[in-house]
Order: C-alpha cells, then sequence, then structure tokens
C-alpha cells in the first residue's frame, strides 16, 4: 500500500481529477532500496452520480510521478486504513433543495383551500327583495337577491383555481428535485491509501540484485556469509533458545 494525502479537495457534483503527496518511503520487496520517495505526486480520477444512501467516493489512482521525474502507471483503487474500498467523506444529502419548494407550495396551497372551504360556510348572508311593476300590463314581480353572493362566489373560485395551481407546482417541483444525488466532499489534507493491485516494474532503474551478485561472484569476489535467524523462543533464563524441545511419547 502507498500512503499520502490529498493535495486537492473533492466535490462529486462533477468528476474531476485528484492528486495527492506521498507521506513516507516505500521500499521494494527486500528492503534494501526506495522505490517511492517520500514526496512523490499520485494523481487519479474520481466519478460524479453518487447514488443514494453512499457515503464513499471511489477514487482511481492512475499514476505515480516522483521528483527526479520518474513516471509510473499504477492503476489502483484508492482504499481506507482497513483496505475497504473508497474514501469516506462528508455527504449533503441536499434536503432543502429537494423538498424546501414543494413544502413551502404544499403549504401555500393548504392556506388556499382553508379560505375556500371558509368562505364557503360562512353564513348569515343578508338577502334584499325587490318589487317590480309592469307599467303596461300593471304586473307585480317580486325578487330576492343576495348582494354578497356574486362577490363571494368571484372569491371563492379565485381561491379554488389558486390551490389547484399550488397543488400542481408542488407535484413538479417535487417530480424535479426529489432525485438531486447527494454529494460527497472531501478536504485537503485527508489521509488517502492506493491499493496497489499489481506489480510495479522498476526494472529499468534498477539492476536486479541477483544477477549483481553473480555478477561479483564471476569477478572474484567471495560469497557472502549468511546470518543465522535470530531465534524466536524465550526461556526464564536468558529469554531465547534455540528451538521448543521434542515431544516424546
Amino acid at each position: 500500500m502507498i500512503r499520502g494525502f490529498l493535495e486537492t479537495a473533492i466535490n462529486t457534483d462533477l468528476p474531476g481529477m485528484v492528486r495527492a503527496v506521498v507521506r513516507e518511503d516505500v521500499y521494494s520487496l527486500d528492503g534494501r532500496r526506495v522505490l517511492i520517495p517520500k514526496g512523490s505526486r499520485l494523481t487519479g480520477e474520481y466519478k460524479s452520480g453518487i447514488a443514494r444512501g453512499q457515503t464513499r467516493v471511489f477514487i482511481v489512482w492512475n499514476r505515480m510521478i516522483r521528483s527526479d521525474g520518474v513516471s509510473v502507471n499504477i492503476g489502483s483503487p484508492g482504499a481506507d486504513s482497513l483496505g475497504r474500498g473508497g474514501m469516506a467523506g462528508r455527504v449533503d444529502r441536499h434536503w432543502l433543495e429537494r423538498f424546501g419548494s414543494a413544502i413551502v407550495l404544499s403549504i401555500v396551497g393548504g392556506a388556499a383551500e382553508y379560505l375556500s372551504a371558509l368562505a364557503d360556510a360562512s353564513g348569515g348572508r343578508r338577502q334584499e327583495t325587490i318589487t317590480r311593476v309592469d307599467p303596461v300590463t300593471g304586473e307585480v314581480t317580486t325578487i330576492t337577491i343576495d348582494p354578497e353572493r356574486t362577490e363571494e362566489e368571484a372569491r371563492q373560485i379565485a381561491i379554488e383555481r389558486s390551490a389547484s395551481t399550488m397543488t400542481e407546482l408542488a407535484k413538479e417541483a417535487f417530480e424535479d428535485s426529489r432525485n438531486i444525488p447527494p454529494t460527497i466532499y472531501v478536504d485537503q489534507g485527508t489521509s488517502v491509501i492506493v491499493f496497489v493491485r499489481r506489480d510495479l516494474d522498476f526494472s529499468e532503474l534498477y539492476a536486479d540484485p541477483v544477477q549483481q551478485e553473480l555478477a561479483r561472484l564471476k569477478r572474484g569476489g567471495k560469497p557472502r556469509v549468511a546470518i543465522d535467524p535470530v531465534p524466536l523462543y524465550m526461556t526464564p533464563k536468558d529469554n531465547w533458545f534455540p528451538a521448543a524441545p521434542p515431544v516424546t511419547k
């Protein structure tokens, strides 16, 4: 694994590139050479389109660039300290953007419907009786009218149409904003880990140590003496003993 920290921030509203700095030397398998020095740059990319409920952003690290100009394609994913894929960050689920306009329009529509019901239930209208006499025939006609009815009916129709319009707008606003995906923010300086998925070839930079040792022997060099490994068994006397005693039956 390659450990580092972010040099650029991450916002998953749009896909983009990301860069990190290696914070510790990475050695070869035998521990003799530093393959990736501290301070090397890592470049990668991340995608947008975070699914609902997702809390981690997936990063693919493409290149490693050393301070001496050496560049190696790594093509490996990012992980956390436990090796889990993705990088955790701060999640914004956009509650206000998704439901704010629909809630406001629903409240306005409900108020309009309340006023409509209130006007419909209002009683005690004052009625007037008008008597007309036909000058030709002398016929008397009596008409009972409500002078407030026309105004109240017009007000009620206006309120009902407003309520219906607000309800339709609330539905459209909810349909337009309900699918807004969450946004994950990862700040600069956040620790990153690259889980290297394949062997990195540095053979063009460093010679094979086996071939080097063979060439040294051909030139007349003496074989190196192998050092015995340190025993790993402890005793109360000197805290070490070479091997466990054999078991006899």
